[in-house]
């Protein structure tokens, strides 16, 4: 059977274990997804804050070093991969050399808001790196890794989904195999 449809094998009691496992697995779905995933806002703020410090760069770039500022210009009047990834590289460099404060010229009130800017943009960036790692440990520790054998992760692993469909597509699954394994014999109704 490889996409599971329905059987014909009559369940002759209710299948309180297979009710069980679903639950189960549901339950700890939406805790794996619902309070280990970063969080929406922390994502918002970053990519806010990012945008915010990018155009407050391009201002300053625009004023203390033009020469920058026109190739990257330039550059993004033609939207390729091969510019972007040149405009990338400026604009880090440009931000190293506003880090090391090598840009002379800056009013120190426009250099003191783009440090603000810059460091809140590094609290935020960490926040969500940390949010992120917390997802990936619990998989590490809970998953089943064939580098790193664990016999716990042989069982913890089954309770585990990587979205929403593979959920859906396991518990349809479990519910047909559970009652056709009842039907096949006496054994306890799964």
């Amino acid at each position: 059977m490889l996409i599971p449809i329905g059987h014909d094998a009559g369940v002759f009691r209710t299948p309180y274990a297979t009710i069980a496992l679903i639950v189960i697995n549901v339950v700890l779905f939406g805790y794996t997804f619902l309070v280990n995933q970063p969080s929406t806002e922390t994502e918002k703020a970053l990519i806010e804050v990012e945008n915010q410090l990018i155009e407050n760069e391009f201002a300053l770039m625009k004023f203390y070093d033009e020469e920058c500022f026109d190739r990257v210009y330039s550059l993004s009047q033609e939207e390729t991969v091969e510019n972007d990834e040149i405009i990338k590289e400026e604009l880090l460099e440009f931000r190293e050399k506003l880090k090391q404060n090598y840009i002379f010229g800056i009013p120190a009130n426009e250099y003191a808001l783009w440090k603000d800017l810059f460091s809140y943009y590094e609290e935020l960036s960490d926040q969500y790196k940390q949010e992120s790692e917390k997802l990936n440990s619990l998989f590490y520790t809970y998953g089943f890794v064939p580098a790193k054998f664990n016999a716990i992760g042989l069982l913890t692993s089954m309770y585990l989904h990587a979205g929403l469909l593979h959920l859906i597509g396991n518990m349809i699954f479990l519910w047909i195999a559970g009652g056709l394994w009842k039907a096949g014999g006496e054994s306890p109704c799964i």
